[in-house]
């Protein structure tokens, strides 16, 4: 199986993710792993159970502690003319355009790519998996550090991460089983 690296992984401090832009990568190790967005204490997302929008950070937080979920946080960098709170608006529309996840239809990763790719540029648009919006974020200058909780044992010696890479298919899969559990537990 192939990986995509977070390099440079740093230990992750609630106090500093309270603040900035990050993408959310929880589950990091899990194929495939669920994403988010964080802005100044809030994360937005979709899920089969629906839109998740400016929900607090805190709540986040505490399910990784809770259950021990290994998580990277990526902060984005906003270029000069996008303030948090342009970002914010932006993404209320983004995930208010997507109802839930649907297998083979709409992920995780839709909103944030919408996103992305208004702020960060084109090649955003094209990426179909986060291991492909990263490096689009990248080349634009976008990315900043990489923090992590509860990967310490997944680093290698330079304190790289690597994230197995997945494909549709194993996407499409864990969103049916999830599906299916959610409708069970309803």
């Amino acid at each position: 199986m192939s990986h995509f690296i977070f390099n440079s992984v740093q230990k992750a401090e609630e106090s500093i993710l309270q603040n900035g832009t990050y993408i959310v990568v929880l589950q990091a190790i899990r194929v495939p792993p669920h994403l988010l967005i964080a802005v100044n204490g809030r994360t937005w997302s979709i899920s089969v159970s629906g839109q998740l929008p400016a929900e607090p950070i805190d709540k986040l937080f505490s399910y990784i502690h809770r259950k021990q979920i290994p998580t990277i946080f990526t902060e984005l960098r906003l270029p000069s003319n996008v303030s948090a709170e342009a970002f914010v608006a932006m993404l209320n529309d983004a995930v208010a355009r997507y109802p839930e996840v649907h297998a083979n239809v709409v992920t995780c990763l839709h909103p944030i790519r919408d996103v992305a790719s208004e702020v960060f540029g084109e090649a955003a648009a094209a990426a179909g998996f986060i291991f492909e919006l990263i490096p689009a974020i990248q080349s634009s200058g976008g990315l900043g550090t990489h923090y992590g909780f509860y990967i310490q044992e997944h680093l290698d010696q330079n304190g790289d991460f690597a994230m197995p890479v997945y494909t549709a298919e194993d996407v499409a899969r864990a969103t049916e089983e999830a599906t299916r559990q959610y409708q069970e537990g309803n």
